[in-house]
């Protein structure tokens, strides 16, 4: 990747993904903006103090209207993580691509989109699951592809049921029609679930 690219591709992430430092920013220029308002009393600095505001509000209002291909995916595993939990396993296939493949025993020797479904509701039965949470998404993106590993931590029983972390290596493929599932790569009980 050239250092162009890279510059560009770093200032989008801050800009739209995690723009924690431009408000940061934006916040230590407000104060040092009202420090010398509050020593020299001038108008000018007074309508000054209202730039950062703004701009951080053109912040706001940017970031929350533009969904870059990661939150997308992320929201993509969240939906899906939610029709497991609901027993709806059906809907998983609005986000599997149409060339899906799997190795996984995680996935019962689903090798295509249509055994998907199928083996999500055989384990969902046979685990009794009653919840799935998300604990962390990794993405990388490469242009219309990407890998994700994504910890979830999956509940299952009644009551005093237990929980396991499983770990999914996902591929991703964007065809025009959004983010779909093109591969899980690998399923596995999350033994290394702190460890990276």
């Amino acid at each position: 990747m050239s250092k162009g690219l890279t510059v560009r591709v770093k200032m989008y992430e801050v800009l739209f993904e995690s723009p924690t430092y431009l408000y940061a920013g934006l916040g230590l220029a407000l104060f040092a903006l009202a420090a010398l308002w509050y020593e020299r009393r001038s108008n000018r600095l007074a309508w000054a103090l209202l730039v950062p505001v703004a701009l951080a509000v053109v912040l706001g209002v940017v970031e929350h209207l533009v969904v870059t291909d990661r939150e997308e995916i992320v929201a993509t595993m969240s939906r899906m993580a939610r029709a497991v939990e609901t027993g709806r396993c059906e809907l998983l296939l609005g986000y599997i691509d149409d060339d899906f493949t799997s190795q996984s025993a995680m996935l019962s020797g689903a090798r295509s989109k249509t055994m998907v479904s199928d083996a999500c509701r055989r384990r969902t039965e046979q685990w009794s699951v009653s919840g799935v949470k998300i604990a962390r998404i990794d993405v990388e993106l490469t242009g219309r592809q990407a890998r994700a590993q994504v910890v979830t931590m999956i509940h299952f029983g009644q009551g005093k049921g237990g929980k396991t972390p499983i770990v999914w290596d996902v591929l991703w493929a964007n065809r025009g029609n959004g983010w779909k599932v093109l591969e899980v790569v690998e399923a596995r009980p999350g033994i290394d679930f702190w460890g990276r």
